[in-house]
Parts: structure tokens; sequence; C-alpha cells
């Protein structure tokens, strides 16, 4: 298995000063990006050695204002680096801020 987790987050740390893998310690800086590995599960086998697996990430952004642009940003990474977005949904703000 290679763990491609730190580039990733080294990667959204050029784009976003407040970027976590666990539950947001600082919510008073704006964007707050919170990566999280949803899901590795183990792909292909050969020679006794797992040569592919199934990794699911999730980034979660939020922000005072529009997250459009991050996340198109945020996207261009996950390309750069060979991954591709399975999905994309905006959660509505019930304060409506």
């Amino acid at each position: 298995m290679i763990n491609i987790k730190p580039v990733i987050y080294k990667e959204l740390q050029k784009v976003a000063d407040n970027v976590t893998d666990t539950y947001p310690s600082d919510w008073e800086t704006f964007p707050v990006v919170i990566f999280l590995e949803e899901q590795n599960k183990p792909g292909d086998w050969f020679d006794d050695q797992e040569q592919k697996s199934s990794i699911r990430y999730k980034v979660d952004i939020f922000d005072d204002t529009s997250t459009s642009e991050l996340a198109v940003k945020i996207n261009q990474i996950f390309e750069s680096l060979g991954l591709r977005r399975t999905d994309c949904q905006d959660v509505p703000d019930p304060s409506h801020l």
C-alpha cells in the first residue's frame, strides 16, 4: 500500500491555510478544509501482494463566502495526482448568513 495522504495534505495547504484531517480546532480562520480518507479497500492482488486498492477521500470546505473557486482548485489538485472526483454537493446554510 502506498500512502499518498501526506502528498494530498501538502498540496491542499498550498490553497488553504486551515487544512485538517480531524475535527478543526480553529473555526475562526476561513476557509476550513477537512480532508478525510473515507474508505480504503483492497483491490487486485498479484504474487501475494496488494497491487491495487480503492480509496475514497472526502473533502469538506467551509467558508463565509462561496466555496466554488476553492472547490475547483482542490479538484485540480486531485486530478494532478491522478485521482478523480466522484461526487460534489453543496450543503445549504440553514442560517442564511
